[in-house]
This record gives C-alpha cells, structure tokens and sequence, in this order.
C-alpha cells in the first residue's frame, strides 16, 4: 500500500497550491500499524514549513504596497530571517522595502516579515520552554522534546536559558502592573500596608523565578 499525503492552501485570492508533505509505503510483512514517530515528525515539520511560508509571503505582498496610495514599494534588498518553533527552525526569505514618501519625509527602509513576526521564537516554543524549564534541566528536556518534536536545531541551551530569563521578567513586569492598577489596603486604608504587600509580592516573583531558572540548570 502507497500513500501519499498533501497539503492543499488556498490564499486570500482564491488561488491553491499543493505542497507534497509525505510519501508512505506499508507491505505486508511490515510489523508497523499506522505512522512511526519518525514520520509523524517530518509530517508536522513539512505543514509547519508550508504553512508558515504561505503566510509569510501573503503577509510580505500586503506590505509591499502602501496602505494609503496602493503604489508598489522599491525593494532595498533582502535578507533571511529565523523562526524558531516546536515543528523546527524555519529559514524565511526578508525582502526590505522603501516607505512611501505619503508616509515619510525620510528615506526610511522596513522589513515585512519582521513586522510580521514580532520575534524570532514562536510563542508556543517559548512556552514549552518555560514549562519545561521548570520542571526540569535544559539538557534533560532538550532531549525529551527532540524526541516527539521535529526541533531541527530549533533551539541551544544557551539561547533555552535567555529565553525563560525573558519569559520570566514579563512575567513579573504583568504581575507588578496589575497590583499597581489594582490597590490592596487594609481595613484602615493605610498606604504602608499596600507598600508592604506590593514588596512581598514582587519578592515572591523573584523567587519563583530563581527556582524556575534554578530547575533548569544544564545537567
């Protein structure tokens, strides 16, 4: 038995393309039921890689215009860009292009695909970073995850740690704004008892914090 298995996108104009994901072959005497784990990582790693550079182009058109006068931009050259995410690291094409003078008196140049992105890590990856992170050590999870997910030297250890240190410090920033916009007073209303409550939270941030680095020590 043969099979072959496809990814068919349609984009905002109506137009499909095909992107040919896999080709699987089961005999007879084969003792596998079903997919291996191999395959069902370069499965996901393909839709992943498919599917993102759909929409990185889509998003790259769009931006190609202005949104004011709808006159094509003058490219100022290209460059590549990484992303890394559960399914792999992904290679993307960056093209940069001239603002229109509508928008700008300057000749200022922009990347699409940067705006697109926001980062360079997709927010899921960041959080089986942090969750991992605190559970266990970085190298320890490294090799978990590698087993189940098509990484495809989607992350270093080094990178790991700046990652949860930065997932971290926006935890923390979130947590104090929220008690700042939110007052907590005693029964007499006295500002030193909000002080006091306001530095024990921020204390206990801190902590949770150093044991989530802590547990993710390399081992």
């Amino acid at each position: 038995m043969k099979m072959r298995i496809q990814l068919v996108i349609e984009n905002e104009s109506g137009v499909t393309t095909t992107a040919q994901i896999a080709a699987l072959e089961r005999r007879e005497s084969d003792d596998l039921i079903g997919i291996s784990l191999d395959e069902a990582k370069t499965m996901t790693g393909s839709v992943q890689r498919a599917l993102v550079e759909s929409q990185a182009r889509e998003a790259i058109n769009r931006a190609s215009k202005c949104p004011e006068c709808q006159v094509q931009l003058r490219r100022n050259g290209s460059h590549r860009m990484s992303y890394r995410t559960p399914f792999g690291r992904l290679d993307l094409g960056s093209p940069r292009f001239y603002r229109c003078r509508s928008q700008t008196n300057t000749r200022q140049s922009f990347s699409p695909l940067a705006e697109w992105l926001g980062d360079h890590t997709s927010p899921e990856w960041q959080y089986l970073e942090a969750q991992f992170a605190a559970l266990l050590s970085y190298g320890v999870s490294a090799r978990i995850l590698g087993s189940v997910l098509p990484l495809q030297h989607a992350t270093s250890i080094t990178t790991w740690k700046r990652d949860v240190a930065r997932v971290g410090t926006r935890l923390d920033e979130e947590a104090h704004h929220r008690l700042m916009s939110a007052p907590v007073l005693n029964e007499s209303g006295l500002r030193e008892a909000q002080s006091i409550a306001r530095g024990r939270h921020r204390w206990r941030v801190r902590q949770g914090l150093r044991r989530t680095v802590a547990a993710g020590r390399v081992v």
